[in-house]
């Protein structure tokens, strides 16, 4: 199973939250009460019943906060904070690959009118993501190296795509090229 999730993304009181296309601004307190924070999203994906799944977020912020430190924890840097990614995936074995850092903007291209993210996206699902073994398998991993290596090509490294995956992860196809 994979889930696209692709509008906006921000960033308040220190939490990546997901803002739906059907989020219409008329105040703050409305904004924020329509936006799916990393644990209402956590709970919504732990709904989900699938062994193997792949999240991709096309989103500004994605990767928020990688490495920082839990509040109220011994506060050295070996004790750093798992990643809204990692939040996202556990107790369910998802892999979760992120247009984004936790402090960059998902960049537009105006050619394809998607993000420079899921335009590359779709066409490493229609085959060119099909490097390893030209099977006409496109596996998670290829994938996500394909995405790795265009998405940076595509916006002169202003943006580049991260990744977390479960231990354990034991890749699986996503499509078939044709």
């Amino acid at each position: 199973m994979y889930l696209c999730c692709i509008w906006h993304g921000v960033v308040t009181d220190g939490n990546y939250n997901f803002v739906p296309n059907n989020a219409v601004y008329t105040s703050g307190k409305a904004w924020k009460a329509a936006m799916l924070n990393n644990g209402h999203l956590r709970e919504l994906l732990a709904t989900i019943k699938t062994d193997k799944s792949v999240i991709f977020l096309d989103t500004c912020y994605a990767g928020k906060a990688d490495l920082q430190a839990h509040a109220g924890e011994r506060g050295d840097e070996d004790n750093a904070t798992q990643t809204a990614i990692t939040r996202l995936m556990e107790g369910t074995g998802r892999a979760v690959i992120a247009a984004t850092s936790s402090v960059n903007a998902a960049l537009e291209d105006s050619k394809s009118g998607h993000g420079f993210f899921t335009s590359a996206l779709l066409e490493g699902l229609k085959g060119n993501a099909d490097t390893l073994g030209k099977d006409k398998q496109i596996y998670v991993n290829e994938l996500n190296s394909f995405l790795s290596q265009t998405v940076p090509s595509l916006t002169k490294n202003r943006q580049v795509p991260v990744a977390e995956f479960q231990p354990g992860f034991n890749d699986f196809p996503l499509s078939t090229a044709k």
